[in-house]
Parts: structure tokens; sequence; C-alpha cells
């Protein structure tokens, strides 16, 4: 079945921007399930983007795993961040870019949920992910390209373990 997904998206104040996407086909004891919803305030030097509320963590390169959803409903995911990673999240984002945009940094302070709508977090349990991208080569209008980009993820478990999670340099 597909997602039955509205969504909500502006900005304010030359700065501020929101999102709200709701998930209509998931709606769990009363709760409407949600994508993403968040609030940021954007153009801050140095820091670049500051967001909080519910969304992607800041990993990989497939489409859905770092930007919203939307535009991938029927496409084949990569079976191993569900496994491991936390695809959404409620927590802080901060996220900028540099050098005429061809080096991006992403970070993110997370409390991982349990449930789909946002409203249960997991006791006790917090974790960090940060991802850096950088666009060595861009030729001949993006005809010839290397991009190069790596993550790593630091998770804080109820029993009082660590887990850490880390990527290679991706290149697509």
């Amino acid at each position: 079945a597909l997602p039955i997904c509205p969504v909500f998206e502006g900005g304010f104040w030359e700065v501020g921007e929101f999102n709200a996407e709701l998930a209509l086909e998931n709606i769990s004891n009363g709760a409407i399930g949600i994508d993403d919803v968040w609030a940021g305030v954007k153009d801050i030097p140095i820091f670049g983007t500051i967001r909080i509320g519910h969304f992607h963590a800041p990993h990989g390169l497939e489409p859905d795993m770092y930007s919203s959803s939307r535009a991938s409903i029927v496409m084949e995911r990569y079976s191993g961040h569900a496994a491991f990673l936390d695809q959404r999240a409620s927590g802080i984002l901060f996220t900028n870019a540099f050098f005429n945009e061809r080096m991006t940094y992403a970070a993110m302070l997370f409390r991982p949920d349990i449930a789909s709508n946002g409203a249960d977090f997991a006791n006790g349990d917090y974790g960090a992910v940060g991802r850096v991208s950088f666009l060595p080569i861009y030729e001949n209008n993006g005809r010839h390209l290397l991009h190069l980009a790596g993550s790593g993820t630091w998770k804080h478990a109820r029993s009082g373990r660590s887990e850490e999670h880390t990527s290679e340099l991706q290149s697509p």
C-alpha cells in the first residue's frame, strides 16, 4: 500500500523553516505516525542550519536516509540501514556546506524512538551521528565527478554499553 503523507512546509522571518510530514497509514493507539516533523533556523555563521524535531539521521547516501522519503516511495532500500542504524530519531541537527558547496557536514544528537509517532522515547538511550562529504572533482557540469563521504554513529544502550557504527568512504 502506498503511504498517505500530507506535507506542511515553509519558512518564516527569512531564516526560520519548518516541515511536517505525517504518516496517516501508521496510526497507533490514537497517535498519528510521523515521518519528519521539525523546525529550524538557517544561515547561522559556522553552524549553517540548526533543526530540532524528528527527522532522518544523517548517515548513508541513499535518498531517503538523509532527506525526505517523498521522492522514493516505491524504491527498494538497503536492508543494512534498518538493521543497524536509526532511520529517524528525535533530536537536534547541525548541518552546513563549505568551499562553494563542495564539502558538507551534518551532526545530530538524538534519543532513539521506539514508536513511529515520535511520542515514545527509548528510556535512557541517546546517541550521536556525524557525516562528512567532499566533492574533490566536479567537471563538465557534473558529467565527471568524484563524491566521497563517510559517517559514524555512537549510541548509549540501556545496559550501559556503547555501540559504534562507522562507514567507509562512499562513492556513488
